[in-house]
């Protein structure tokens, strides 16, 4: 097996599938750079997406592939939800330590539906750095995609849209944005590589609502992103030519780039290209990503037994440390009851105030902004904070004006910082959001400390002249 692998793929085959059709390809190569195109085809995707099952024309057609020409299959954007991050290099058991421990806190670690892979490439802007793209899908819509694959086609890769075209394409640079009739991706590429990239709902190409989400998203784009590597221009692809003009227009008045309307790429096309050049392991590959979870370790009875004693051990140290700690709180405030009319009892609640200052908990005051900030709409579906002090929220308003108006009023609130809008669905007029919100430092205390007072107007300049004794109700002299 090892022997046929080491063999320089002559023919590969490509399918992209979109909501409502199906693109199959396929490309020989008959030199060292010369690829032909030598079947394309675009077939009814029928029903695939509600049962699993292919357009009975494309299903024969694929069973007729030759089990020694692989298969890659692209998906659409909007089935996969993608981050970037920026690690440390170092070696590769620790970063993928820390790509695990990443994963984890973006995609819900403890969520099975979910199957995610990731990529790492050399930072350009810090040479001590490694930028790494992390991409989630649901673990049933692959399944589906693997199981309509035939048994002796070998499915070499699976990948989101973009992800292929990103790769397999030639270099791009700057904005990407592609547009179609459910959907649109916006992407950054910096030095010809896919750095950032976000979907966003479109429910028309000429609603001005899709418009300021996509102005949003590109804006939480570019956050960390040093400005100097900003994109400095942009390419609009668009399945709906009658409008590419106006609506390339429209997003680079919105977004303050420049765009140029370009061609449609064929995906189906790029992910076969990826096969003849040997490239699969430069993208985020799902039809690997199930096997490269790790085994789950053995337990072994002392090891386990040593792991619940040193539990129970932190358990108690724990809740001995805040019984005192309630306790000497307690014991303060009972004694400032006491001094409450002496002198010094404004020392004792000093000496209060200055324990809460060094012990407060950013959660309940930033829970409390989020709370008070939501609109009467809105359906939490997941609320969480991490152990760096960051709130994630997901759930769902009625309206995009609620939208504008809960961020705006998260934005304002003293208690959370970097508030940003990860990702934003239009689905019947109801928006499916997530965000995420850094808490302030001793945010615990803004809450309730109080406002300072006004500044007392300008004291009239001193005159000389003697006082005038006026009749009792103010009259005048």
């Amino acid at each position: 097996m090892k022997r046929a692998a080491a063999q320089p793929v002559r023919a590969a085959w490509g399918l992209e599938l979109t909501q409502t059709s199906a693109e199959l390809v396929r490309l020989g190569r008959n030199g060292a750079d010369v690829v032909n195109v030598e079947h394309r085809q675009t077939y009814d995707v029928g029903n695939f997406w509600n049962t699993g099952t292919l357009n009975g024309e494309l299903g024969a057609k694929l069973a007729q592939i030759p089990s020694d020409q692989p298969l890659a299959v692209c998906f659409p954007d909007r089935s996969a939800l993608c981050r970037g991050v920026a690690l440390p290099k170092t070696s590769s058991a620790a970063t993928a330590k820390m790509v695990q421990s990443q994963a984890d806190a973006l995609f819900h670690g403890g969520d099975e539906r979910l199957s995610w892979s990731w990529q790492g490439v050399d930072d350009p802007i810090n040479p001590a750095m490694q930028w790494v793209l992390l991409c989630a899908a649901q673990k049933s819509l692959l399944e589906q995609i693997r199981k309509a694959a035939p048994a002796q086609v070998p499915l070499r890769l699976l990948v989101p849209r973009t992800l292929a075209l990103a790769t397999g394409s030639p270099a791009a640079e700057g904005l990407v944005v592609e547009l179609n009739d459910q959907a649109a991706t916006l992407a950054v590429h910096v030095d010809g590589r896919l750095r950032r990239c976000v979907v966003i709902d479109n429910g028309s190409e000429n609603s001005q609502e899709w418009i300021g989400q996509a102005r949003q998203s590109y804006r939480s784009l570019l956050d960390g992103l040093p400005r100097q590597r900003w994109p400095q221009q942009g390419v609009l692809r668009t399945s709906n030519p009658e409008t590419a003009g106006q609506t390339a227009q429209m997003l680079s008045d919105a977004l303050g780039i420049t765009l140029k309307v370009d061609i449609v790429e064929s995906g189906a096309d790029a992910a076969a290209r990826l096969l003849l050049d040997d490239a699969t392991t430069r993208t985020v590959n799902f039809a690997t990503a199930a096997d490269s979870t790790p085994p789950s370790a053995t337990i072994r009875p002392r090891r386990a037994a040593m792991i619940a004693g040193a539990c129970v051990l932190a358990i108690l140290l724990m809740f001995g440390i805040d019984e005192w700690r309630a306790w000497w709180l307690t014991r303060q405030v009972e004694q400032l009851h006491a001094a409450e009319s002496s002198s010094g009892g404004i020392e004792r609640r000093l000496a209060v105030d200055r324990y809460l200052e060094k012990n407060a908990s950013p959660v309940l005051p930033g829970f409390d902004a989020i709370l008070a900030a939501a609109p009467p709409s809105l359906q939490m579906n997941s609320f969480g904070l991490s152990a760096a002090g960051q709130f994630h929220l997901a759930g769902v308003v009625g309206g995009s004006s609620e939208v504008d108006d809960f961020l705006r009023k998260l934005q304002e609130s003293k208690v959370l910082t970097n508030v940003q809008l990860r990702s934003a669905r239009n689905d019947q007029n109801r928006w499916t959001i997530e965000l995420t919100a850094d808490s302030a430092p001793m945010a615990g205390l803004l809450l309730n400390s109080p406002k300072p007072p006004p500044t007392p107007p300008p004291a009239a300049a001193t005159t000389t002249q003697p006082s005038v004794n006026r009749p009792p109700g103010g009259g005048g002299a």
